[in-house]
């Protein structure tokens, strides 16, 4: 049986919510991690102890602020010593995944920071995934203030219809957002590239941005 701790989980749902876009469901972090779902399940109570996870019997998974910052402190160790164990120890990128696995918790914040700075900052790990700002916390689209800009970082929507339109809209991990006017009880009016949007109160609520 696999050792899995709260960190791969947590880990795990940071992945997948920013792989989907949206919440996401217990059978797949069962998927992802190769693991029972009667592990999976024991586990996300514990998580959503914790506020870790928003999370309700028979229902979508998502991660919380508090969550957010917890997994992004372990995807930053784990992806500055892939980059570590690829750059500086010539290991291959096929096995840096599984060793810094091993060395991830083992690792202080500190330390991580001082091997990013021997590695002069990289903003990508060896397998070309984007190594967050762990020292910048998330949060929700309509607490950012007018003329302020942020970068979107996934979205907690269970409504794949709903998740189609934001898509389409552009809002997607990594799209670059100004606000631009803030309606009372009405909509965010937001620049997103070369295009003027505007989205409801309740979308907002949503949708997790970092602040630039």
């Amino acid at each position: 049986m696999k050792d899995i701790s709260k960190e791969d989980y947590l880990r795990a749902i940071y992945h997948l919510q920013k792989d989907q876009n949206m919440a996401i469901r217990s059978v797949e972090i069962s998927k992802y991690l190769g693991i029972s779902k009667a592990s999976v399940n024991e586990m996300i109570r514990k998580l959503a102890k914790e506020e870790l996870i928003e999370y309700k019997l028979y229902s979508s998974i998502n991660l919380t602020k508090k969550g957010i910052e917890e997994a992004e402190k372990i995807v930053y160790k784990h992806k500055i010593l892939e980059s570590f164990l690829s750059k500086i120890l010539g290991i291959g990128k096929n096995k840096v995944h599984e060793e810094a696995d091993k060395l991830e918790h083992g690792v202080s914040k500190e330390a991580a920071k001082k091997l990013d700075k021997l590695l002069k900052n990289p903003k990508t790990c060896p397998h070309g995934g984007k190594i967050p700002n762990s020292d910048k916390k998330a949060c929700l689209l309509g607490d950012i203030c007018v003329n302020n800009e942020a970068t979107v970082l996934f979205t907690k929507i269970k409504n794949k219809q709903t998740l189609e339109r934001i898509n389409s809209l552009g809002i997607v991990p990594e799209a670059k957002i100004k606000i631009l006017n803030k309606i009372k009880k009405g909509p965010l009016e937001l620049q997103l590239g070369n295009s003027k949007i505007a989205i409801g109160g309740d979308i907002c609520s949503q949708i997790y941005v970092k602040e630039k």
